[in-house]
């Protein structure tokens, strides 16, 4: 591939994307201001070339990938990531990853929006075979890896809130599942026979286990800050924690 591909954050999303991106054939360097562990234990890791410190790449395609931060109000800071953003100006093309508000966007330019939608566990499987890929865009530039994958075009505000849904609906459908099946077990209902039907057998709607994780409660957290007028959004994170605290021997295996 003529593509240099730099990885700027490399965490959980960056390495799945780094190794990823290796695995289809490209040269991929990644860039972080900290030595980082091998979180898949894979031995693709060692083949990465991970430059430390405060540097960045001088050109190429530039994808970044620095974990969102979200304050305990609900707030998003994005200090770090509009430092390194600006940094990155004139040095080639930038390609956005991380988990960002819409209004974002009205203020910044990238070359590209695309949002993850890796799990943790299986964040690596998840990157080389989606079902679609979102790409927000603010003109008709062509995607650098439009050969690799089947692309849904969109804006990137529109990008963002694709990204925010789906993590919504995963979140609201986990807590409703929780509550609608206390019912059913004080009924001495089946359950699961219940939801089955509903849900198509898919793991994580099963009832026991609350959502957790680092995505989905930062997120459910940060656009119900955004729109606090969606009241379901507080709500889930009240029945989230009720379901903990009323379980706590099953809140181990938090889903996501």
């Amino acid at each position: 591939m003529e593509h240099n591909i730099n990885i700027i954050g490399y965490g959980f999303v960056g390495q799945a994307t780094a190794i990823g991106l290796m695995k289809l054939g490209y040269k991929v360097t990644a860039y972080d201001i900290c030595q980082k562990e091998n979180i898949y234990n894979i031995r693709e890791f060692e083949k990465i070339d991970l430059k430390i410190g405060k540097i960045l790449p001088e050109e190429g395609i530039n994808i970044v990938c620095i974990a969102d931060k979200t304050l305990e109000n609900g707030k998003q800071e994005v200090s770090h990531l509009l430092e390194v953003l600006n940094d990155l100006n004139g040095k080639g093309s930038t390609i956005l990853r991380t988990t960002i508000l819409p209004r974002f966007f009205a203020d910044h330019n990238v070359d590209f929006y695309w949002p993850e939608f890796l799990r943790e566990k299986t964040a690596i499987e998840d990157f080389l075979h989606p079902a679609a890929i979102v790409v927000g865009r603010k003109n008709e530039k062509r995607f650098p890896f439009e050969d690799n994958f089947p692309v849904y075009y969109c804006t990137p505000e529109e990008a963002s809130h694709i990204k925010y849904l789906h993590n919504i609906w995963n979140a609201l459908r986990i807590a409703f599942v929780n509550e609608f099946g206390d019912n059913l077990i004080k009924e001495n209902v089946n359950m699961q026979k219940v939801v089955d039907f509903i849900f198509k057998k898919e793991k994580y709607l099963k009832w026991g286990n609350a959502f957790g994780g680092h995505c989905l409660p930062k997120d459910i957290k940060a656009y119900s800050c955004e729109y606090p007028e969606i009241l379901s959004l507080h709500a889930a994170m009240k029945s989230n924690k009720i379901h903990k605290d009323k379980y706590p021997e099953l809140d181990k295996n938090p889903i996501f």
